[in-house]
């Protein structure tokens, strides 16, 4: 095996590309608790009738807040680093379509106003990355999975 993918399977990497994402998105989560200015942003990519808008605006940083807090103390690593992937989909999808189309909009990735194009599509997919490195290679060892893992081989018989 090359020094590449011994690198990036490494436990100790995934764990800090886990925590790094699972960071990211507790921070972005909470930028958005403002469901009015939030549904406004997510309006103005124009691709979601109004009701839609509404649920998005409310569900969206829940979601990221608890796939980061998964992530953070490694409690079902691999399905919050899948949700992550997932919204990461969504968020490239979307800011492809906006910026293919000429709409000039700020992303309200971390409510801090950057427009929608190449540098915040390029941010995306480097999240994405670190999300996808801690669903292949993170197996919880060094976070709650890991220390339930050893409890349960502890002590078989009280879980």
């Amino acid at each position: 095996m090359g020094v590449l993918p011994r690198f990036l399977a490494d436990a100790r990497v995934a764990t800090v590309a886990r925590i790094a994402i699972g960071a990211l998105f507790i921070y972005a989560a909470s930028s958005k608790f403002d469901p009015l200015k939030f549904a406004q942003e997510v309006n103005n990519y124009r691709l979601l009738p109004a009701p839609l808008v509404n649920l998005v605006a409310v569900a969206l940083p829940f979601a990221e807040l608890l796939a980061g807090i998964m992530l953070v103390v490694g409690l079902r690593v691999r399905a919050g680093a899948l949700a992550v992937v997932g919204m990461l989909c969504g968020f490239i999808f979307a800011m492809s379509y906006v910026w293919a189309k000429g709409i000039d909009i700020e992303c309200g990735c971390f409510g801090k106003g950057t427009k929608v194009g190449f540098r915040a599509i390029s941010e995306d997919v480097g999240m994405m990355l670190l999300a996808i490195e801690a669903y292949a290679f993170d197996r919880g060892r060094f976070g709650l999975d890991g220390l339930i893992a050893r409890l349960r081989e502890r002590h078989p018989a009280g879980w």
